[in-house]
């Protein structure tokens, strides 16, 4: 129609329809506080489940380390002189430089609780291995080989030193008992072939393994001295009864002591043969024979 305005609708104006009210539900605060106690103690799991790895983790170096025995020779040989033929005496110093700490000057509960046990796995031992497992006469080398890959049987570490004969002739080297004892095992092992356990006196057990032969009248149960003939140097092993050429002929040489809560922790060998093969070069000066 003429003259009639025309009528818009008014987009901005307020709706017919008010909006729905939103209801908020507001907790009650023990609810809060529990929520909260929640998470706090879910912080706290897992600060401590962190804390406990760590620690494992650092216990797990500890013990490395005490079973490394990483000692050189002069420390060893000052070691023996302060500690005059007492066992107690030479485990307590030679624990204090292998963990790092005086007795007495502990930084914390672990830290003596690693000394003590550095102490109590030495004292097994230290005094009881008078004797180089071989003549200087011989022709054989050796290395630090602890904790080296073998795969014989599965991937494992090797736990103990490899004295090898380098003519890699077998039965031309003769092996002695490094320590007074008794022979607590004898005969074939898949492993180790023909070996020969002994029992020191202190309580560690000195693992002689892969011989071509045995020394006359040697039998479980038979009690040897320091330097008395054990057998003869081969390369048995690593198979059934009987089972040689698997490698170069060699002596494996392991000292296991009952340490750690465990019946079987092995030692490194390694920096105690240095020594003692140093002890006999020079018994045998005094001698005049070497």
């Amino acid at each position: 129609m003429a003259g009639k305005k025309s009528r818009r609708y008014n987009y901005n104006r307020r709706p017919l329809w008010p909006k729905p009210h939103r209801y908020r539900y507001k907790m009650p605060i023990e609810f809060k506080l529990i929520k909260l106690a929640i998470i706090l103690l879910f912080v706290f799991l897992l600060l401590l489940t962190t804390s406990n790895i760590g620690n494992k983790s650092k216990a797990n170096h500890i013990q490395d380390k005490i079973t490394a025995l990483e000692v050189p020779v002069e420390v060893t040989e000052k070691i023996f002189t302060k500690a005059k033929n007492n066992n107690k005496d030479a485990a307590s110093l030679l624990a204090s430089y292998v963990v790092g700490k005086k007795p007495g000057f502990f930084s914390s509960r672990q830290s003596k609780k690693n000394y003590k046990e550095a102490v109590d796995c030495y004292k097994q031992f230290i005094f009881d291995l008078e004797r180089f497992p071989i003549d200087r006469n011989y022709d054989y080398a050796y290395e630090d080989t602890w904790r080296s890959e073998r795969t014989y049987g599965g991937s494992r570490k090797h736990y103990g030193t490899d004295i090898m004969d380098r003519q890699n002739k077998r039965s031309s080297i003769p092996i002695v008992s490094m320590s007074s004892g008794q022979v607590e095992n004898i005969g074939w092992n898949d492993m180790g072939g023909y070996r020969i356990g002994v029992r020191t006196k202190n309580g560690a057990y000195i693992y002689y393994a892969h011989l071509d032969k045995y020394a006359p009248n040697i039998e479980k149960g038979s009690m040897v001295e320091s330097g008395d003939l054990l057998g003869y140097m081969g390369d048995s092993g690593y198979g059934k009864e009987g089972t040689v050429g698997k490698f170069q002929v060699h002596l494996h040489i392991g000292i296991a002591t009952k340490a750690f809560g465990s019946d079987e922790e092995w030692v490194n060998p390694y920096y105690l043969l240095k020594y003692l093969e140093k002890k006999d070069v020079e018994i045998l000066k005094s001698r005049g024979i070497f």
